[in-house]
């Protein structure tokens, strides 16, 4: 495993998809901070202490593109080049090399996640001040479900990607994969999240911004209907991970323990899966 992980590192301080999203990653961080920067001017602070949460967690979505597009290259790489097979040839068992892989993919995500808080600290933080960091909500429950959803997106483009030796193809279905993911996790968050009643919202004179109660809403999710789309929620890696930055939700212990799970049972039927697959 050490050997196989060590040859995939040295591959990617070399390529190309590697550090091209690790640019965007930064670049994505630094365009969101000036907004946040804009915005801050024009409404006042109070907008930043209401909204820094949302912008410091945003690149938790677009993530999981970016994770589909770096497995397809790097381990489509692998097949192409017969890299996979002289593994074999050389005596690696096939759950170490998968295992390399997974692992290998986890540690990238962590790494564009670095290249956007570097973007919050050299651009976030020039640009408002420290309260870019201040007002932002560092609970150890969510950090962790964040981490899990990326465990989570790393599990399954593993297997999508090891499994398909054509990478234009692949790319195609791993992208529309994270595609639905997204749209569908946050679809039934947003269902959910249907407020009782129509809030009401007002500003102070100092930007802050008050919400009272209004008419009931006739969206709200009620009976089965609220139950099901709780589940469907917690279920969906992207619901998962909405729920989980809502600001007015509590840790709920199914979150973290489904995606343990999901990650787990992912990785045993990808391995499962290259054990029979045919390499050439």
């Amino acid at each position: 495993m050490r050997k196989l992980l060590s040859a995939n590192f040295a591959r990617l301080w070399q390529s190309k998809i590697f550090w091209l999203l690790e640019c965007l990653c930064f670049a994505f961080g630094a365009f969101v901070y000036i907004l946040v920067a804009i915005n801050t001017r024009n409404i006042g602070q109070g907008w930043l202490e209401y909204e820094a949460h949302g912008y410091f967690y945003i690149l938790i979505f677009p993530l999981a593109v970016m994770i589909s597009l770096f497995t397809c290259f790097f381990i489509g790489v692998d097949h192409s080049d017969g890299c996979i097979r002289n593994k074999l040839i050389v005596g690696h068992s096939r759950k170490t090399i998968y295992l390399s892989f997974f692992f290998t993919v986890l540690a990238v995500s962590l790494l564009l996640v670095l290249a956007y808080l570097l973007a919050v600290i050299l651009v976030g933080m020039p640009l408002s001040g420290p309260d870019v960091l201040r007002a932002v909500e560092l609970q150890p429950w969510r950090l962790l479900g964040c981490f899990l959803i990326i465990g989570e997106c790393a599990a399954l483009f593993t297997l999508l990607s090891i499994m398909d030796t054509n990478v234009a193809r692949n790319v195609v279905v791993s992208l529309a994969v994270a595609v639905v993911l997204i749209l569908s996790g946050m679809y039934v968050y947003h269902k959910l999240s249907q407020p009782e009643f129509i809030p009401i919202v007002s500003r102070t004179s100092d930007g802050y911004i008050l919400l009272e109660n209004g008419d009931p809403n006739p969206n709200y999710l009620t009976g089965m209907t609220r139950i099901l789309y709780e589940w469907l929620t917690i279920l969906l890696p992207y619901g998962a991970a909405a729920l989980s930055l809502d600001k007015r939700a509590s840790f709920d212990y199914r979150i973290p323990l489904i995606s343990i799970v999901t990650i787990l049972l992912l990785t045993f039927c990808g391995i499962r899966l290259f054990k029979n697959k045919d390499i050439k």
